[in-house]
């Protein structure tokens, strides 16, 4: 019985990833983190859901990368050094008040 439901739990979950997957797949995601290890970690995670997935490795760098790229949506840590998180957020929204 446990294991027949725990059977229907994961796929009733990959069918909800294969519905998010339609909507994501044309998207590109700047994802900006200051821990190596898990910056590679989800950048790999991202990019079985997104069409283009870049990083950076604070927001310095997540900033210039938006300057010189277009994405859909960018995903930060918000402590981390040379600029946080909020401060490239706020940087962006000057430069595109639509984003």
């Amino acid at each position: 019985m446990i294991l027949s439901l725990i059977k229907t739990l994961r796929e009733m979950t990959m069918i909800k990833v294969k519905e998010l997957v339609k909507y994501t797949k044309k998207l590109s995601v700047l994802y900006v983190e200051d821990e190596p290890e898990l910056r590679t970690t989800t950048e790999n995670i991202l990019s079985n859901l997104f069409d283009k997935v870049d990083s950076a490795e604070n927001g310095q760098a997540g900033l210039k990368k938006f300057q010189s790229s277009e994405f859909d949506l960018i995903i930060t840590d918000i402590n981390m050094p040379r600029m946080d998180g909020i401060t490239m957020v706020k940087a962006i929204h000057e430069i595109k008040p639509e984003q």
